[in-house]
């Protein structure tokens, strides 16, 4: 993945964890799970693990096109 690619996700992940509110349900319960985790960083860690596997099973099918967003 570009790093440029993984730079705006990071970037949004951390803006996330900087809201003073969720937006929705959806951020709302995501910042919930996010708190069972030990700390922010563990977070980037483990987005990091699912983005690799994504992108291994997106490349494996060769049905990568473009910015996907998950």
């Amino acid at each position: 993945m570009s790093q440029n690619y993984d730079d705006i996700n990071n970037r949004n992940l951390k803006k996330l964890f900087e809201q003073n509110e969720p937006a929705d349900d959806f951020e709302k319960e995501a910042l919930e799970g996010f708190a069972t985790l030990e700390d922010n960083q563990h977070a980037f860690e483990l987005k990091a693990l699912v983005d690799k596997r994504v992108e291994q099973a997106l490349v494996k099918e060769k049905k990568r096109r473009g910015a996907i967003i998950w």
